[in-house]
């Protein structure tokens, strides 16, 4: 499959097209139109991704669980009536990361919440590349960056099989409108690939069959 872009046009297995025409290669045949999902971090893409007719992915780190109810909330209420029912309505993602003891989670996880990283920058006109009153979720700028681990602990998993069955359990309780949960084991990458295999074991093995 070979694809080509010049400025005004788009050279596709010797089609052209007008690339303002056409955002997708190849364009979906499928009616309707493949599940879409838009993952959200501000407030208003909640209510906007449901207005579209979209799923929905939303994030601990931008949108900690109190704030999250809310944003579910508008997300369904701004569903509209007569739009067709979504298979995946809404997902949330997590950081997460779980090992033999809570001690052990803590010390693993814990590198990747170095004091050093702590970010103390106050909101400008570089913060964010959409304005000054939303932070930048790639830095992590006036959100997830800013914590220190208690922080984080709060609003992420980081346990034993037991703590965390617990709190994905309390998880889904608190969120009766989320789908599927996207579990993130490693949000700076900063721990070894093995120590992640193993929690990942660990987790296929003593968590996800007491949450089925």
């Amino acid at each position: 499959m070979k694809l080509a872009w010049t400025r005004e046009r788009v050279n596709f297995e010797g089609k052209y097209w007008a690339a303002n025409d056409l955002v997708v290669l190849p364009a979906p045949r499928q009616q309707p139109h493949p599940p879409l999902l838009l993952a959200a971090n501000s407030d208003e893409t909640f209510a906007y991704a449901a207005g579209q007719g979209l799923g929905v992915i939303g994030t601990t780190l931008s949108q900690p669980i109190p704030r999250l109810v809310d944003r579910l909330r508008e997300f369904k209420a701004a569903t509209p009536d007569s739009a067709p029912a979504h298979p995946q309505p809404s997902h949330v993602s997590i950081s997460f990361f779980v090992a033999e003891s809570r001690e052990k989670a803590h010390r693993i996880a814990g590198r990747n919440w170095r004091h050093d990283d702590i970010v103390n920058t106050v909101l400008d006109s570089t913060a964010s590349t959409v304005g000054t009153t939303r932070h930048s979720f790639t830095s992590g700028v006036g959100g997830w960056a800013t914590w220190d681990f208690e922080e984080a602990l709060r609003n992420c998993i980081y346990d034993d099989p037991a703590g965390c069955v617990e709190r994905l359990q309390s998880l889904q309780q608190q969120l009766p409108g989320m789908g599927q949960c996207i579990l993130e084991f490693n949000r700076r990458g900063r721990i070894p690939s093995e120590q992640i295999k193993e929690s990942m074991r660990l987790f296929a093995e003593k968590v996800m069959p007491r949450l089925a």
